[in-house]
Formats: C-alpha cells, structure tokens, sequence
C-alpha cells in the first residue's frame, strides 16, 4: 500500500510537471524573446522593420521546432529526454545571447556605423535560429508527455499555463528593469529558475541533484561575470567602456577615446562631450530669430555644454531641459555636471509628449534634440500633433527648432522628400518657416517672421556681446552662404510632396527608413517607393482575394484548411498586438515596460480563452467570437481623434489585447480537436497546429509591423487585420 505522504508527494509532483513546467517554459521563453529583441537594438538600428526581422526570425524558428517536435512524440522521448533538452536550452540561450552581444565584432562593423537590411537579416536569422528552434519542440513534447500521464485536457492545460508563464514572465522582467537588473542578467535569472525546476522535476537522485545544483550556480556566476566584465570590453574595443547602464528605454554605454567621453544608446552615438560646435549649431540659430528669449525648453537630450550656450543670451532666465530617461540624465550629469548653484537650470523628467499636453507654462524656445523618427516612439515627436502641443506652449511670439541630416551640395529624391514632409507639417501648424543648409539642417518655426539672413543674425550676435568659438562670423559666413540657401530651398519648393505627418500616418519614419536604404544599400530603397505608389485599399482587396484563393484551393484537404485556419488566427491576432502596440507607443510612448504590460495582458487572455473553451467546447466559431474578431481591430482607431489622456489609451489598447489573446486562445484547442479528428494523428495535432498559429503570427509581424504601417499608415493595417478576420469567419464551421 502506498501511504497517504507518498501519495500527496507523488500528487503534487505530477501538479508541478503538468502545469508549473509548461509555465516555466512560456516564462523563459517570453524573456529570452524580449531580451534578443534588446540586444538586436544594442547591435543594429531599432526600428520596427528590425524588430520585426527578429521577431519574425524568433517565431519562424519557434514554428520549425513544433514541426520537429511532432516527428519526435512518435519516438516516446522519456522524463530524461525533456531534462536534458531544458539544459541545452538554457546553454544555448546563453551562448547565442553572448554572440548577439557581441554581433557587430563578430561581423566586424565599427561602433556607430549603420548597418543594412540584409546584414540585419541575416545574422539575427543566424542567431536566433538554434535558441528558437529548441523553444518550439516543447510545445508538442509536453504535451505529449501529459497525454500519457492521463492529464485531463492536455491541450488546453499546457496552452493555458504556457501563455499564463509567459504573462507572469513579462512582468518579472519589467520589474528586474525597474530594480537596475540588466537584460543579460534577466536572462540568466530565468534560465537558472527554469534548471532549477528541471532538476527538481526529473532528477531522482538527491545526491546527483545537489552536485548539479551547485554546478549550475557556478555556470551562471561565471557567465554573469564574463557578460558584465570581459563581453563589454570586447564589444567597445578600441573604445574604452567606462560605464554601462541600461534603462527601460535603451541601453547606455559611456566609452573614453583618447580623452573625449562618448555616450551611445545602444548602438548610436548620442553625444560626444567636447565637441563645442555641436552644442553651439544645436542653440544659437534659434535663440538669434528671437527677440527676447528669457524661457527655453530643451526637448531631449540637455545637459551642461547645450546649457552653457544657451545662457550666453543675457536674456535667458530659465532652461527647462524635458527628458523623458532619468538614467540618461543621470549618466550625462555625471560626466558633466551642472553648476549646483544655478538656479536657471531645471531638469523635468517626464514624456515630453505628455508633458506639453498638460503643462500651463510658457516657453519662448524650443529646442528638440530628440533621435530622428527611426520608429513610432521618435515619429510622435514629428508629427503634427506634437507641434500643435509645442505651439499651444510658445504661442504667437515663441518658436521651435528641428534638427535633420543634410548636405550642403547634394541631396537625394528621398532627402527633399523628407524635409518637404517635415516642413509641410511645420506649416500646418505654424505660420513662417525657415531653414538652415548644412550637413545638419534646422528648420526653424513659428508665427512671426524668421531670418537666416547672415548680416542679421551677426548683428544679433554683436548686440548681445556673443562670441562663440564656431558659430561666429567667419562660420556663418560660410554657413548662409545665399548659394548655399537657394540650393536647399529650391529643391524642398520644388518637391511636389504634400503629405503632413500624423500619428496615424507616420511618414516621418517612412521616409528615414528609405534614407537608411540608400545609405546602406539594400532593397529598402527601391521597395518602399514602389509600394508608397500603390493604392493602399487596391492592396487590401488583393491581399483578400489571395486569401480566399488559398481557402478555395485547400477546400477539399481539410486537415490543410484547418491548420490554415490556424495560421490566419495566428496573423490576425499578432497584426492586431503589432498595430496595438505601435499605436500605443505613438500615443503613450513607452517604449519598453508598457510594451511588456500590454504583453502580459495579451498572454493573460490567451490563457482564459483556453481555459473557457474547456467549459464549453465546440467545432464551430460562435457568432459573437465571429463579431468581435472583425470589430475588435477598429477599437484601436478610436483614440486617434480625441486627446485622450495616457491611462484611458492605456486602459483600451490593454482591453483591446486581452480579448484578441482570449479569442485566439479560445480558437486554439478547437482547431487542435478538429485536425486530430480529421487526420487522425493524435500526436500530431498539437505540435502542427501550433505551428501553424506560430508561422502566421510571423507573417504578420513581417508584414503589418515591417511594410504596412511604416508605408501606408495605421488605417489600412487595421483594414488588413479586419480583412483576415473576415475571411477567417467566412463559414460558420472550423472546417467543411
């Protein structure tokens, strides 16, 4: 007879396996795929056709190893199987992040330079293929190895409690960010839990228990150590890492060259101190078209040398510097400093976006220092809704000032394009622009008349006893040369282009994507124009008929049709997260730990859709499933209208996400039931239709995430989202 205590242990064992350890899996797995999007940023350029590459590779990858893992159930793997396949996990996980770290040695790009689509391409396929590849055979296994322990619903339990992990797992990695845990020593935090687990579940032997305890311990400390200390080295050489610190927007690293000190976001340099020119161009054209500037407001990046030139202006009598990184302002303030003394001085730390919304006060200048719109978080501060703030704040005798790469001699269809597109958005908020030509070109705005007349703006200078030690006569001189001028401001009137940035259309960072291409090569370049050309809503349909071709054409393999079925479940859910979260950083702007936010919400209701649908099973989609999953993506647009405050966007874009992940987990056992039942392959159907719901959740970060949106704007991704929802619930049944 066995006794009760053994009994209870053996219970609670089977209880750990069943659905703490898919739980871990969805855990580990959801911050390995965060943690390699970081490190993708810190290596590469971070815009969103980037991170849809790696997110894209990471789910293609997961989709391949369900596929194998389905081969592999056939084979009965046994407890031990799945203990060493969790180590090799954990190992690879490790390794490849290291190789990812330290991609740009590997490949031998120089800190700083930018680096192309295909390159992109292809080292992160490369990196994330054996990481992923490993996360998609646990799916399958696991729940295999519950159906032959006699675990009711395994589908759904497994599903459940993976999804569920992997919302739990979003927010403990948030929470390490927020305590200063950096993203290598997150990973590696999650992948001692999740071995820790694996020996507690499948090592029987206490003895060999604790020696593998205690070398895994030691695995971890040394790699932890290696990582901070001798991988950071290797990456900066033949920069000296001085500090490196991550924060929930970016990773800063300060490095010494001979002795100037230079701070990178992770790879792009933010600013190099010593550089006097830098700060004196960034300053002293605005602040000589006022007449009187007492209240200037630093957008972004502030600190002493930007604040030294700015009160060389004796009217000046308070700088604001608005910067939404505390850690950033930390770093810079510590390099250089600002005068303890100086009352002028106040750093706010806040979204600036947010910021200008609510704030009362008046500024005369302002001055916007912010990256170019690489993505949606940057685009925002481009777009015409921000400039109304900015206008609202300096009102008629105040003026703004953006800053672009130029050229003094040449420039591109797509450069003139570009700032084109910024001056019409300038302009439809402002009454008088005006520009500065160079190798970095401002353009000034406002409602009164603006000058780069040279002889005025050197009377300026002398009136108010300014010498500075570039921008003085000799340079500007050279600088507003008239031929000079006249080159510039013929090609932007000249230009045809009549497209404004908004939040909804963001051609801000369309238009810096394409200069990415032609500075880097590539097919950006020649393929973003040519889809630009193309009716957004001729698209749509043709995207439709090639989905409907697709039903037609596998009506009569009803196995194929579900798992089809699938993967369109799949895109949609993903294109509705991705215009979701684009949409909320554009609004919001939190560009890390909200995403996570929204992620776990997302997760969270993938996981009560699972466990609902076991309450109430079925092998057809129910009318209001049907209803919600066309409306649901129309949800996003409502903001885009109103001014509506950050917690209520919060609030609907989270809702928004938690019913698409219950509707999709919700689907998910269904279509599993239905293709076992129509191919009747029991071991099988599990790991093909996650795969199928994996592999169309890649085409749709590829497509909405890396061409829709930056291209057409957020209108037609939703239309497209609705448009696969439509086709999905184009019978009532799952399959004919």
């Amino acid at each position: 007879m066995i006794s009760e205590h053994v009994r209870n242990n053996m219970t609670r064992r089977a209880g750990l396996k069943t659905g703490l350890m898919p739980g871990m899996i969805g855990a580990v797995a959801m911050i390995a795929q965060v943690a390699y999007l970081r490190f993708v940023a810190q290596s590469f350029y971070g815009n969103e056709l980037t991170m849809s590459i790696a997110l894209g590779h990471w789910l293609v990858w997961t989709g391949f190893g369900s596929l194998l893992g389905t081969k592999l159930v056939q084979r009965k793997p046994a407890e031990k199987h799945l203990l060493a396949l969790m180590g090799l996990y954990g190992l690879t996980l490790i390794v490849f992040a290291g190789l990812l770290f330290l991609n740009r040695t590997i490949a031998g790009i120089p800190a700083g330079e930018v680096v192309g689509l295909g390159t992109i391409f292809g080292w992160t396929f490369l990196f994330f293929s054996l990481p992923a590849l490993l996360n998609g055979l646990f799916f399958p296994l696991i729940v295999d190895w519950n159906r032959r322990q006699a675990v009711a619903a395994p589908v759904h339990a497994v599903y459940a409690a993976e999804v569920i992990g992997s919302a739990i797992g979003s927010l403990a990695f948030a929470g390490l960010i927020i305590l200063g845990v950096n993203t290598f020593n997150c990973l590696l935090v999650i992948v001692w839990l999740m071995l820790m687990l694996a020996l507690r579940l499948f090592l029987k032997s206490n003895k060999s228990r604790s020696w593998a305890v205690a070398g895994t311990f030691v695995f971890i400390v040394a790699a932890m150590f290696i990582f901070n200390k001798k991988l950071t080295v290797i990456k900066w050489q033949p920069f000296q890492s001085v500090v490196a610190r991550e924060s929930p927007h970016s990773s800063l690293t300060t490095v010494r060259y001979n002795e100037a000190f230079s701070i990178y976001s992770d790879s792009q340099p933010l600013w190099t101190f010593g550089e006097r020119a830098q700060a004196e161009e960034l300053t002293h054209f605005a602040l000589l078209n006022h007449p009187n500037p007492e209240n200037v407001l630093v957008v972004g990046l502030g600190n002493a040398e930007i604040c030294r030139e700015i009160r060389r202006h004796p009217s000046v009598r308070q700088i604001t510097i608005l910067q939404p990184d505390r850690i950033l302002q930390q770093t810079l303030h510590q390099i250089a400093p600002f005068v303890i003394a100086d009352s002028t001085i106040r750093v706010v730390i806040s979204d600036p976006a947010l910021f200008l919304k609510r704030t009362v006060e008046h500024f005369d200048v302002v001055l916007l220092n912010i990256p170019l719109p690489v993505n949606a978080q940057w685009n925002r501060f481009y777009t015409r809704e921000f400039l109304a703030s900015v206008r609202r704040c300096v009102g008629e005798n105040g003026l703004l000032m953006l800053n672009f790469p130029g050229d003094e001699e040449f420039l591109t269809a797509a450069q003139v394009e570009f700032l084109k597109t910024m001056q019409n958005t300038a302009r439809n908020v402002f009454r008088e622009t005006t520009w500065i030509p160079g190798l970095t070109t401002h353009l000034l705005a406002a409602d009164f008349p603006l000058t780069n007349d040279l002889r005025l703006l050197i009377d300026t200078q002398k009136a108010r006893d300014i010498a500075p030690l570039y921008v003085g006569e000799y340079f500007l001189n050279d600088r507003l040369s008239p031929w000079k001028i006249d080159f510039l401001i013929k090609q932007i009137d000249a230009c045809q282009v009549k497209e404004v940035n908004t939040l909804a259309r963001p051609v801000g960072y369309y238009y810096d994507t394409t200069l990415w291409g032609q500075r880097t090569g590539g097919l950006i370049k020649k393929i973003y124009p040519i889809f630009k050309r193309a009716n957004s809503l001729l698209i749509l349909i043709g995207f439709a008929i090639v989905m409907v071709v697709f039903r037609l054409i596998v009506r009569r393999k009803t196995s194929l049709q579900i798992a089809g079925k699938m993967a369109s479940v799949g895109f949609w859910v993903m294109g509705l997260e991705t215009v979701a979260i684009i949409l909320f950083q554009s609004l919001v702007g939190s560009v890390y730990l909200g995403i996570v936010f929204l992620t776990f919400f997302y997760m969270l209701g993938s996981g009560l859709g699972a466990i609902a649908e076991r309450k109430h099973p079925g092998k057809e989609i129910p009318h209001s499933v049907r209803f919600i999953m066309i409306l649901l993506p129309a949800g996003c647009l409502l903001p885009l209208p109103f001014a509506w405050p950050a917690w209520i966007v919060t609030i609907l874009i989270g809702l928004i996400l938690l019913t698409g992940g219950f509707l999709a987990g919700f689907l998910f056992p269904v279509l599993v039931r239905n293709y076992t039942e129509q191919s009747g392959r029991r071991e099988a159907g599990a790991g093909r239709i996650y795969a199928a719901d994996i592999l169309g959740s890649a085409l749709g970060v590829y497509l909405i995430s890396g061409i829709v949106i930056p291209v057409w704007g957020i209108i037609p991704a939703v239309g497209m989202v609705s448009a696969v929802a439509v086709v999905i619930c184009w019978i009532n049944k799952i399959y004919v």
